[in-house]
């Protein structure tokens, strides 16, 4: 093997030697013609091949390029849409493609565990020394950090925050009105309770909670910053009481008060919380905004009410007013890429102007109008399915604040794996909740001490 990778590495530095020869060879230029030869050479069209899962924004996506063009008729950019959809096993095509050096310009990361993950194994290009040609700062961009290691691997995009989805048919029903901007969550429970009606199969719950982690965390999410498994030193933070505190209050909600639907029938029969609201089954819905350009989509979801909108109630009324769980797409150049700067301009053009005409999430750019990518997102005559006023005003809230993860361990997926899997053993009345916070702290501290 030896002898034959010698004589691979004698035969390229012979090409290479060659082509430096056949170049020496040729007619000498003058100087305007080499500088002239150099200009066309810059202006050549290249093409950009950017990589996304989502094939049912298409159409979004063909008028950010358009745009994109019209100012860059130099660069085009080609979309493929691989992963059928969905995002698993979009980052598993991406990342064979990217070992078998294919060409991969630009691609998408769904959050921020995602892009840490693929940031830190080398495979994204920095983009530091590009703004800093442009003479621009991520600071003055984007309206919330996303650096790894005081690095910028991509910019974030599509960012989606959490509120509250609420039906106003039956707040109006019920003679509620909207909640406040400050509400708490015990004042949520207050609501789940009025607006809880009927028995056995036509009962209609005030809320739901679905069976991701976030669900047990959402107390985290306005009341404390970061990632709540772990501390800013990197150790397990599973001893803060504000788990227990708000397991505890799901769990009473759901099985004490009868007021938020059992978390036994979200698990048994696969419920699906797009279906329970549009169904009618429940009335308030804490949720992400991906939803919002869903709820004009009738003919997918067919409900004919107007869904109204709450921030995501505080812990308590100590708690600070206006933060929210806030997750974005990334979107990155790769290091394979041979158009990297090319690349750069068009995912800074896509994060930023290109936002609010692909209308499917909002922006984190700073001064970004919210409000004309509301519109997009609600189309035309949105009065209909829409509370419009309260959309905007949550959305336009002063105190509005960015929850964002940044202190995310590699094994991160492993403590949210395993912090479900104990926790609905509480949840379905299994076992006590000491218990069930016993078991958690204890796999946690198992999990960290295999990833050291």
């Amino acid at each position: 093997m030896q002898r034959i990778s010698k004589k691979l590495a004698i035969l390229l530095s012979l090409i290479l030697l060659l082509s430096a020869v056949g170049c020496k060879a040729e007619q000498p230029k003058q100087t305007g013609e080499v500088k002239k030869e150099e200009q066309k050479e810059v202006q050549k069209p290249v093409t950009l091949k950017f990589y996304s899962w989502e094939s049912y924004f298409k159409d979004n996506n063909e008028k950010v390029i358009k745009a994109f063009q019209e100012k860059n008729p130099n660069i085009n950019v080609e979309v493929e849409y691989v992963g059928d959809g969905n995002n698993n096993e979009y980052l598993k095509k991406i990342d064979l493609m990217l070992l078998s050096g294919q060409q991969v310009d630009i691609v998408m990361q769904a959050n921020f565990v995602d892009h840490i993950v693929r940031a830190t194994a080398g495979v994204l290009e920095p983009l530091d020394d590009f703004m800093k040609a442009e003479g621009v700062k991520y600071e003055d961009i984007f309206t919330f950090n996303s650096k790894i290691d005081g690095k910028a691997y991509g910019f974030p995009g599509d960012v989606k925050s959490w509120f509250v989805m609420i039906n106003k048919n039956h707040l109006d029903e019920a003679g509620l009105p909207l909640p406040p901007l400050d509400w708490t969550w015990e004042d949520y429970r207050e609501y789940a309770k009025k607006l809880t009606k009927g028995e056995g199969k036509d009962k209609r719950y005030g809320s739901y909670f679905h069976s991701w982690a976030d669900y047990n965390l959402l107390a985290f999410y306005t009341d404390r910053l970061d990632n709540p498994f772990v501390k800013k030193d990197g150790s397990l933070n599973f001893d803060d009481p504000l788990y227990k505190e708000f397991m505890k209050f799901r769990y009473d909600m759901e099985n004490v008060d009868k007021c938020s639907t059992p978390y036994f029938e979200v698990k048994s029969l696969n419920l699906n919380y797009r279906n329970q609201f549009y169904n009618e089954k429940i009335s308030m819905l804490p949720v992400g905004s991906w939803m919002i350009s869903e709820i004009k989509n009738t003919e997918k979801y067919p409900h004919d009410f107007i869904t109204a909108f709450a921030p995501l109630p505080r812990w308590s009324k100590e708690s600070p007013k206006g933060r929210t769980i806030t997750e974005a797409m990334y979107y990155c150049v790769t290091n394979i890429s041979k158009f990297k700067e090319e690349a750069y301009k068009f995912i800074k053009f896509y994060t930023t102007d290109g936002m609010s005409i692909k209308g499917t999430g909002m922006t984190a750019q700073k001064g970004g109008d919210k409000n004309k990518i509301l519109d997009i997102m609600m189309g035309e005559n949105p009065s209909k399915l829409y509370d419009v006023d309260s959309l905007k005003k949550v959305f336009n809230n002063p105190d509005w604040f960015d929850n964002v993860f940044t202190n995310v361990p590699k094994y991160h997926a492993e403590l949210k794996k395993m912090f479900v899997e104990e926790s609905e053993k509480y949840l379905v009345n299994g076992i006590s909740l000491d218990e069930a916070m016993k078991n958690i702290q204890k796999r946690a501290q198992e999990i960290a001490d295999k990833n050291k």
